[in-house]
């Protein structure tokens, strides 16, 4: 059945602004209350004429805060100080944008970022195959100037040294960039017999071909103008997506993986589609031999050989040499021409310049496309302006600017006396009066719409509702007629005189507005609303149950809260974006993930973020054991006595003990474990209420073992002792057999599977377990879900814990920053890095062992109560 399509006659009007609807609601209104004593409701009546006046103001104030919000915020920042530079606006390109993820991801930001640079490739760090998080950067330069070709070295250590700089602040949490090399080039030559066009210029036309050949092998990043992108009707959260760039976009079609290869099939295609290019014959391309002439079966030893051998990644290149250019002959109109090599490089030189330049700075810069700007509506709304409803009542009614004296005249049989004429002055008064109670909260409904930018704006100040005078002792044309003397005003002001009843008038409206307003609280919920908008929250019912200084006035936990919200506002497109950003080495301090944890929780103590892809020396496990000693460098520190790996079969199961500064050093101490394990007599199981049966052993000396492992049931727990027994019993008795059973462990035993460890200082008055268990489940919310931590608190007897740990934490930074600060480290540099990663995972491990401890015996303690 088909559907007729109508046109209907009522206007689509909001509710707000149908004078009509309104107007008869209120007579509604009217009648349900005062029925009995106001029966008339026509127009002449008075009565209805106010709620006409009224209603009219009403559609009139809705038809304002109806305004776009764009036109509110424009027209509200103009009258705010300093307007739009506290509000909390970001252009398009920074809100989309994210941190560096994926690899294409950082290619675009070394692209972008990093002078000089032409492309870059990111590959697994050579024996892991990006395993653990461990990455190489091959860099390839632009070729340098003329100028610059005598210290070639020079710029590319600085571009090595800028792209590393950019990796340390923007590297992903678990994600390590080892090392940042120049990409070693392998130089080839074309030959082959080319054809031109009949008007194409040999020098011109060799010149393209060499560009288009090399162009093919590597082409460099694809930059693209933002306002066309828009304009082709690409969304902008997907052109935006990946970190945020300043020269254009770089979509991931743009990148080309790297051209290992001399590609002949792809360079004759590049050629052949120029219109200069008619044939080309025999073509080849011939790898350049080293200048010393190294022979294929015996290495060279030059540096250049060297490093094309060790390199994961050699870049195929063209020669720039004119000498290698004779392998090419030119034909046109069926002759062979003649070409000037060292014009053609000329040549070459001035297209690779001219690429470079037309990416770097003829494409629209992001700051300058019209999406990167912050544009508002009309400044021009005047929302706070308000004209009395007096300036519209009829003559008769005696209100408006002429008041009484332009008011009909005195009704008939009433004589016209000085006492008449008082008495119609009061009726218009008490007219005022009435109005005014209504007038007074239309003029402050507009005076908060005009406030709406500084309710939202950081840092914001002052009282969150806002009123304004419906009269001034200068009145302007807007101001209620005559109103002054009903407020206390003079009938006859004397000049010079403080207007005393208007600063009363004043000050009763703002002590009106205070009896209302909790600016603290109300800023809080705009805030609140805010913060929603980037998807981000601040929990306030939990920390005010949580905040600990309960007996201060609510107004200072508030501002404590406020200012935490205002932070995380202030810098949520850094915060968010940082989020799943590691430590940058040089400024540990400004970890993003850290500031949003405390943000969030409310913990102002200090907290040290450890990414186990940074304290791992090379090829080492999370262990220590004889054989580290021996390939690790000179690390002088004593082997770990309080964590042993027991190895039976294929599995293992871990032994923490209990701390006891009598405990003989490592090869005494090893005996002493064989013997307490070979006996059964020395085991002792304990269920524990949902956590299955644990196993512990004590011995005749002291020594006590807890099992870390839970096992399901006593039986299974059972089965598990006999097999310690038995390897402790077929252990033998020299050094070299005991250390195959009993490895000390120097890292958390989940250490491999979890990624970072978070240590955590107490805060001044001590971290309640209700907020410790809050703070777990924030860090749980913003760790990124590839990162499990292991959360451990600096909590000992002495705050010297705190501080010792804040030490190492320090001094470790500083040796793995000097340690990736340049390109070959020095032997001292890597030993302190490999000494400052020894003590961290040494104070780690103590931490560990310690909180293991104090969590069994909570959970036995639980047990035994249960």
């Amino acid at each position: 059945m088909t559907e007729h399509v109508t046109i209907t006659k009522a206007p689509d009007t909001p509710e707000t602004l149908d004078f009509e609807a309104l107007l008869a609601a209120g007579i509604a209104a009217a009648q349900h209350y005062s029925g009995q004593e106001w029966t008339d409701y026509n127009l002449h009546d008075p009565g209805v004429t106010i709620l006409e006046t009224l209603v009219f103001a009403l559609t009139d104030v809705a038809y304002r805060t109806d305004h776009p919000i764009e036109d509110i915020l424009a027209s509200s920042a103009s009258t705010a100080d300093p307007g739009l530079e506290r509000q909390p606006f970001f252009p398009g390109p920074q809100a989309f944008a994210s941190a560096p993820v994926t690899s294409n991801d950082y290619r675009k930001l070394l692209f972008d970022q990093v002078s000089g640079l032409r492309n870059a490739w990111i590959l697994p760090h050579p024996g892991t195959s990006g395993a653990g998080g461990h990455y190489d950067v091959w860099i390839q330069p632009y070729a340098t100037d003329v100028a610059e070709e005598a210290q070639p070295a020079r710029l590319h250590r600085q571009i090595e040294d800028d792209a590393m700089a950019l990796l340390r602040k923007t590297r992903a949490l678990g994600v390590d960039f080892r090392h940042v090399r120049i990409a070693p080039t392998a130089e080839f030559a074309l030959c082959g017999d080319v054809t031109l066009a009949p008007e194409a210029d040999p020098e011109a036309a060799l010149s393209a071909m060499l560009f288009a050949a090399e162009i093919a092998l590597n082409p460099p990043p694809r930059v693209e103008d933002i306002d066309e992108a828009l304009a082709s009707s690409a969304a902008p959260e997907t052109l935006f997506e990946g970190p945020a760039l300043e020269l254009g976009l770089i979509p991931d079609s743009g990148l080309s993986p790297p051209g290992r290869d001399i590609d002949l099939a792809r360079i004759r295609a590049a050629i052949i589609a120029l219109p200069q290019i008619e044939t080309v014959h025999g073509l080849m391309a011939p790898e350049k031999p080293c200048p010393r002439g190294c022979d294929a079966e015996d290495p060279c030893p030059c540096a250049l050989c060297a490093d094309k051998r060790a390199a994961a990644l050699v870049i195929p290149a063209l020669s720039r040499k004119a000498a290698d250019l004779e392998g090419l002959r030119v034909f046109r109109r069926g002759a062979q021409v003649s070409f000037d090599a060292d014009k053609v490089l000329v040549q070459l030189r001035h297209r690779e310049e001219k690429l470079r330049w037309e990416e770097h700075y003829a494409i629209r810069q992001v700051a300058s496309s019209d999406y990167s700007r912050i544009t508002l509506g009309n400044p021009a709304r005047q929302l706070a302006r308000y004209r009395s409803i007096q300036h519209m009542f009829p003559g008769v009614y005696g209100i408006g600017p002429d008041g009484v004296q332009g008011s009909a005249p005195l009704a008939e049989g009433v004589a016209d006396t000085r006492a008449a004429r008082d008495a119609r002055q009061a009726q218009a008064r008490q007219l005022k009066a009435y109005l005014a109670i209504f007038e007074q909260m239309l003029a402050n409904h507009l005076a908060q719409l005009d406030a709406t930018a500084d309710l939202l704006a950081l840092p914001s100040e002052g009282p969150s509702y806002h009123v304004q005078p419906l009269t001034r002792p200068e009145p302007s044309p807007d101001d209620a007629p005559a109103l002054g003397p009903i407020l206390g005003q003079p009938e006859t002001p004397e000049p010079g005189r403080t207007q005393g009843w208007f600063t009363a008038y004043k000050d009763g409206l703002a002590e009106l507005r205070d009896s209302q307003d909790r600016p603290l609280a109300r800023r809080n919920r705009a805030l609140d609303h805010l913060l929603a908008r980037f998807g981000e929250r601040i929990d306030t019912a939990e920390l005010k149950r949580l905040y600990d200084d309960k007996a201060q006035p609510l107004e200072i936990f508030e501002r404590w809260l406020l200012d935490r919200k205002a932070a995380l506002l202030r810098d949520v497109i850094a915060l968010g974006q940082g989020r799943g950003q590691g430590v940058d080495l040089a400024a540990p301090e400004t970890c993003p993930l850290l500031r949003r944890i405390a943000l969030r929780s409310g913990h102002d103590a200090p907290m040290f973020l450890i990414e186990h892809v940074l304290l791992q020396d090379d090829g080492l496990e999370a262990r220590i054991g004889r054989e580290e000693i021996g390939t690790s460098f000179a690390i002088s520190a004593p082997l770990p006595r309080s964590t042993f790996r027991l190895a039976i079969g294929d599995r293992a199961v871990h032994w923490v003990l209990e701390p006891d500064p009598a405990l003989p050093p490592l090869e005494m101490l090893l005996p002493q474990l064989r013997a307490l394990g070979a006996d059964p007599a020395h085991y002792t199981t304990s269920p524990e209420r949902g956590y299955g049966t644990t196993v512990s052993l004590v011995g005749p000396n002291g020594l006590s073992i807890e099992v870390v492992e839970n096992f399901r049931s006593r039986s299974h727990a059972a089965d598990w002792i006999a097999r310690m027994v038995a390897t402790c019993q077929g252990a033998g008795r020299d050094a070299r057999a005991l250390d195959a059973v009993f490895t000390p462990v120097v890292m958390p035993l989940d250490f491999a599977a979890r990624g970072a460890t978070l240590a955590l200082a107490p805060d001044a008055s001590g971290t309640s377990p209700a907020r410790r268990a809050y703070l777990a489940d924030i860090v749980t919310e913003e760790m990124p879900a590839h990162t499990l931590p292991a959360m451990l608190w600096l909590d000992g007897e002495t705050p010297q814990e705190a501080r010792d740990f804040a030490r190492a934490y320090a001094a470790w930074c500083a040796a793995q920053l000097c340690v990736r600060a340049t390109r070959t480290p020095s032997a001292e540099a890597l030993a302190a890095g490999a000494q400052a990663s020894q003590t961290l995972r040494r104070q780690i491990h103590d931490l560990f062992c310690r909180e293991f401890r104090a969590l069994r015996a909570r959970r036995r303690g639980d047990a035994v109560q249960g």
